[in-house]
């Protein structure tokens, strides 16, 4: 998981992110048969600012993968807004709790061609 500043494709710590991501363009890089899923997700919101808020959140996280040598075909990239597994629960009487949002600035990273990956694959064809 890697967070990011509320309504903004910025990390909340690009230091960090980039210390996080290292190990996992080695990953791709070791084996360029191996592809990740990066999806990215937003607190709640409108439903259109967000999709496309945690799109832009996942490229942010390939452009640094793709910047450590991983090649682009190995990473696919989606937005999954405010609806996905990951949400944890930010609203409270029609208001945001900003401790509860911050956890849903984020995005994750998972194989391809795992499970999970193939879930989050299906959930995402079956909202469009």
């Amino acid at each position: 998981e890697l967070s990011f500043i509320a309504d903004q494709a910025v990390f909340a710590s690009e230091a960090e992110a980039r210390t996080r991501l290292q190990p996992i363009a080695t990953y791709l890089t070791e084996d360029t048969r191996r592809h990740v899923l990066v999806a990215g997700t937003t607190a709640s919101g409108t439903e259109e600012f967000c999709q496309n808020l945690s799109q832009e959140r996942a490229d942010a996280v390939k452009k640094i993968l793709v910047d450590y040598g991983a090649e682009e075909n190995q990473i696919t990239c989606m937005g999954l807004g405010f609806k996905n597994i990951f949400h944890v629960k930010d609203l409270e009487k029609g208001e945001l709790v900003e401790e509860k949002a911050r956890q849903n600035r984020a995005v994750y990273i998972v194989d391809r061609y795992s499970e999970e990956g193939k879930a989050l694959l299906k959930s995402s064809k079956m909202q469009r």
